[in-house]
């Protein structure tokens, strides 16, 4: 078949779109794999260099970014065999490679988009750790089995889509092929349809899930910027998946009968699904690592100590103190030109009040009280309270 002559429906080698051509497809694959490695490694600089500890959602951002960059690298050897290209271009000894790569490619870009997933899923649940999110923290539980089921399920029908698997690209001896391998053209298109569409509804599900948190948090305006910018790169991997499908379901990744170019129309279906995992991956970092930047580029070094406090009651003659006597870090700050925060920190006789009743505000700073010391208050699990000291 190499030898035959291409049809006139069917365009030159060279004749190809821009995101068509290697040069495109390994540059927009490497770009993004390194500013996700650059993500991450951020994400984990700011949790050990100011806590010194991680926890399970950086744990699983590391492992999509792991799966991702293996998946990357699968696909951008499928470009050296015909990826971007028209099938009826390749010779036949590319033929078997190109889907070897493929079928290696696959279930690491599936895994990434699990992996990630449940990520934010658990990011959502370490920042909500409250008794009033059990509902919240509930349903992210309902997710991340759901999530897992269908990772796990979809994972495995590319890896045994057929008996033997060597037959998904080889064509010697007996075979039988299901779904994702299958030799009928309309089966494999409906599960590549199948996956993409609920990878789709999963998505939007996932970011869709703290709006009416984020909607009823009283938060400055300043603050409500700064999550408006989360849930837009948020959004950014909603639009990727619908366009990714949207693609897919135009051109059935040019396994019809009618007009089969597999290596041309696969091509913004792969690169779709390694940009949508990198990009949820930086999307989930940032938050975590942007403010200790912000902080270093100011010269004061935020500190982030995750603990959740409680509280014993203790009677109100024992302390003293009255709501007064709490001051809130705005007031320290940049209100009084003569008593900014720095100052009230050197002053050797300054005490922290310490509350009668009621959990701890997180918007107070504590100069030289360590919660760890403190009788009447229990270290529980891990939330958010940072406070600004100079360097």
């Amino acid at each position: 078949m190499s030898s035959e002559q291409t049809p006139p429906d069917i365009a030159a080698a060279g004749d190809v779109p821009t995101l068509n051509k290697p040069a495109s497809i390994l540059t927009l694959m490497i770009l993004f794999n390194v500013l996700t490695w650059i993500a991450v490694a951020l994400r984990v600089w700011s949790r050990i260099k100011p806590v010194k500890a991680l926890y399970w959602d950086d744990l699983f951002v590391v492992l999509t970014s792991i799966s991702t960059t293996i998946g990357t690298a699968n696909a951008c050897v499928e470009v050296r065999y015909g990826l971007g290209q028209h099938w009826k271009t390749l010779s036949t000894d590319e033929w078997e490679p190109y889907l070897f790569w493929t079928w290696l490619a696959n279930p690491f870009l599936a895994l990434s988009l699990t992996l990630v997933k449940l990520s934010v899923l658990f990011q959502y649940m370490r920042l909500c750790s409250g008794s009033s999110f059990r509902v919240f923290r509930n349903v992210c539980v309902g997710l991340m089995v759901v999530v897992s089921a269908w990772g796990i399920a979809y994972i495995c029908l590319m890896i045994f889509a057929c008996d033997p698997i060597r037959a998904f690209w080889t064509a010697d001896g007996p075979r039988k092929c299901i779904f994702f391998g299958s030799d009928n053209p309309d089966e494999k298109i409906r599960a590549y349809l199948s996956h993409t569409a609920s990878n789709m509804v999963l998505d939007a599900m996932i970011f869709c899930l703290p709006l009416h948190i984020f909607y009823k948090m009283q938060l400055e305006k300043k603050s409500k910027w700064g999550f408006a910018g989360i849930f837009l790169s948020g959004s950014i991997i909603v639009v990727i998946a619908i366009v990714r499908f949207a693609n897919l379901l135009k051109h059935e990744l040019g396994l019809t009968s009618a007009h089969f170019d597999v290596t041309y129309y696969a091509t913004a279906a792969v690169v779709l699904s390694a940009l949508e995992a990198a990009v949820a991956t930086v999307a989930a970092s940032i938050p975590v690592f942007w403010p200790l930047v912000i902080s270093l580029k100011s010269n004061v070094i935020l500190i982030i100590s995750e603990v959740s406090v409680t509280h014993e009651k203790r009677a109100d003659s024992t302390t003293g103190l009255r709501n007064s006597d709490w001051q809130p870090l705005e007031d320290f700050s940049t209100k009084g030109k003569d008593e900014d925060l720095e100052s009230v920190h050197s002053k050797k006789d300054y005490k922290a009040p310490r509350p009668s009743t009621g959990a701890i505000p997180r918007n107070l700073v504590f100069p030289e009280t360590k919660l760890d010391d403190e009788p009447r208050l229990n270290q529980t699990e891990t939330t958010v309270v940072a406070g600004d000291l100079k360097r």
